[in-house]
């Protein structure tokens, strides 16, 4: 909410989910996808990891990773969940364009997006 720019879809892990073949992160990112948006994904696929200078966390010592994965959907519809105001459809491809880029994804997630366009090329 309050927010002119989109963002990947995001939260905390639970460390009480995971699945027997230690696929801790990739259980959270498929748990996260659904809580924020209502859209069920299946095999996640690491991405990376970055730190994230988040701005609830200005000027704390502590400071959030974060752990892309893309994944194929699996089924539901795009509705806002949780903390999200808006859920929005965007060709990958677009965000090659630096002023798509620019104009359409928060400073802080265009690290994740350059590395997401690496992989898929």
């Amino acid at each position: 909410p309050n927010e002119d720019k989109w963002r990947f879809f995001g939260g905390f892990t639970e460390p009480s989910i995971s699945d027997n073949d230690g696929d801790f992160l990739e259980m959270n990112a498929i748990r996260e996808t659904k809580e924020e948006s209502n859209l069920d994904v299946k095999d996640p696929e690491y991405v990376g990891s970055f730190r994230v200078d988040d701005w609830r966390y200005a000027g704390e010592r502590d400071k959030i990773a974060t752990a892309l994965f893309v994944a194929k959907y699996n089924g539901g519809v795009p509705e806002p969940k949780d903390d999200i105001a808006k859920v929005k459809w965007f060709n990958l491809h677009h965000f090659r364009a630096e002023s798509f880029l620019k104009d359409n994804l928060v400073n802080t997630h265009k690290p994740l997006m350059l590395k997401l366009l690496k992989k898929v090329k």
